[in-house]
C-alpha cells in the first residue's frame, strides 16, 4: 500500500488515523504463476500474470 496515514479525533486514550491510499498491490503466487493486482484511485483493478520466463501479460477482472 502506499498513501498517507493522517492523525483523527477519538476516545480519550486512544489513537486514530485515517488512511489516504494512492496505492494497493497484493502478489501471490497460484501454482505456477506469479499474480500481481493493483488498484490507483478512479481506476479499476488489474491483474497480471507471469508464468515461467514469459512476460507479464494484463488480464483484466
Amino acid at each position: 500500500m502506499a498513501g498517507v496515514a493522517l492523525p483523527v479525533s477519538g476516545e480519550e486514550g486512544t489513537h486514530a488515523f485515517r488512511l489516504d491510499l494512492t496505492a494497493a498491490v497484493l502478489t501471490s503466487v497460484e501454482g505456477d504463476t506469479l499474480v500481481v493486482r493493483s488498484w490507483h484511485p478512479g481506476a479499476a483493478a488489474v491483474r497480471w500474470e507471469r508464468q515461467g520466463s514469459r512476460s507479464a501479460a494484463r488480464v483484466d477482472g
